[in-house]
């Protein structure tokens, strides 16, 4: 397994803010995405998905090389749960976060979405329903604040539509890991997660795969192509509301629009 490209960055440009995680060891390559935190719960000053996505970090470098999908993800989900339960955490306090990981032992991806995965020629698809139609409702929504003579200068300083957003996601809990939903969702949360949000994309030998959060509206043959277009898509939609629909738009005195993480590697 060999690194062809790496890099990750925070919304805003600083280190300490970035709730993505990039955990490449002798047996495993990751790319961990935690969802956008729009409470202000802190753990040891971090927010509460940076919490998330740097405990399971942690956990990878404990995972046996030789455990299946299932008994990895879940791995890392019990770790997540002793984490909390040792800091003394209040059972209601839920962070998540989503990753792919390859298995170099099992040359495999196991995956859950929304983290964006090429292997060669091949792209997975990478939507998850509940949030795909959430994206589309703000972008529908802020098109009608636009043409209501609402500046787009006003709504990136205020978006209007992420109130309706916070208050959505709380509602949404009750999806998380929930098999028995439509809409039902898997993420790494201190509980079990079902197998059937588990994806398993086998990888064969020297191919080259390339592992992205979300914080890439396209993922390009290149970390260097890929950060030239989300430059030009950010100069010509920094509301994130045209041909590539965002939860949001570039956050104040930010950057971007979320968080981004690249991993490219050849088996």
């Amino acid at each position: 397994m060999k690194i062809l490209e790496k890099f990750s960055q925070s919304e805003y440009g600083q280190a300490d803010k970035n709730e993505d995680a990039l955990v490449v060891t002798d047996d495993f390559a990751a790319v961990i995405d935690a969802t956008t935190d729009l409470s202000e719960l802190t753990v040891d000053g971090m927010t509460r998905v940076r919490y998330a996505s740097q405990t399971v970090a942690a956990g990878i470098k404990t995972l046996p090389p030789e455990f299946t999908a299932f008994e990895a993800i879940n791995f890392l989900s019990d770790h997540l749960a002793k984490d909390k339960r040792k800091r003394t955490l209040p059972k209601g306090f839920r962070p998540f976060c989503v990753l792919a990981i390859y298995s170099k032992n099992r040359q495999e991806i196991f995956r859950l979405k929304d983290i964006q995965v090429k292997t060669n020629q091949s792209t997975f698809d990478d939507d998850i329903p509940a949030i795909q139609i959430l994206t589309l409702m703000r972008q529908a929504y802020l098109n009608a604040v636009i043409a209501n003579n609402i500046p787009v200068n006003d709504i990136l300083k205020n978006d209007p539509y992420q109130k309706i957003l916070k208050d959505i996601c709380e509602k949404n809990n009750a999806l998380l890991n929930n098999d028995k939903s439509t809409f039902g969702f898997g993420v790494i949360d201190g509980a079990m997660v079902p197998e059937k949000f588990i994806e398993v994309i086998p990888v064969q030998s020297g191919s080259e795969i390339t592992i992205t959060s979300d914080g890439y509206p396209v993922v390009k043959d290149s970390l260097a192509n890929s950060e030239a277009l989300l430059k030009e898509i950010l100069q010509s939609d920094p509301l994130l509301i045209g041909e590539y629909p965002q939860p949001r738009g570039i956050v104040p005195n930010g950057i971007s629009f979320d968080d981004r993480t690249w991993l490219k590697i050849r088996t």
